[in-house]
Parts: structure tokens; C-alpha cells; sequence
């Protein structure tokens, strides 16, 4: 399965990117009860697990940003 490049992975929809995840997670598990190689499937978990956590991440800091006093507030 060639899920494309980083640059591709940051243009999907984030649901897109959690069926993806969940197909890869299962292709994992299938390859490992048939004993065959899961790295390649591994690996692009990784890549898919990170493009999530940093969509997470970017998330909660503008969820904070957006929730704190601005400076022109403060000086009201």
C-alpha cells in the first residue's frame, strides 16, 4: 500500500486520515497472523499516526491561543 508522501497525507481529511489509519492497523494485524512482513505497513502508520498528532497538536494550541486574553484586553 503506498499511502504518498508526507505533503499527501496533509491535505486529507482528517477522517480520510483515520480510515486510513484503521485499514493499516488491520493489514498489520492480518500480516502478523499469517506471519508475513508488516514493517512497510508499520511504517506507514507511523507517518499517518504522526500527520494525526500533529493535527491534534496544532488543534489544542489554537483551542488555547484562541481561549486566552488578547494583550489589548489586558491593557482595557
Amino acid at each position: 500500500m503506498n499511502i504518498g508522501t508526507s505533503d499527501d497525507l496533509a491535505v486529507r481529511d482528517t477522517p480520510d486520515l483515520e480510515r486510513l489509519a484503521a485499514i493499516l492497523r488491520d493489514r498489520i494485524n492480518q500480516a502478523r497472523r499469517n506471519k508475513r512482513e508488516s514493517v512497510d505497513f508499520e511504517t506507514d502508520l507511523c507517518y499517518v499516526g504522526r500527520e494525526l498528532e500533529v493535527r491534534m497538536n496544532r488543534a489544542k494550541f489554537n483551542a488555547n491561543r484562541l481561549g486566552a486574553p488578547s494583550r489589548s484586553q489586558d491593557s482595557v
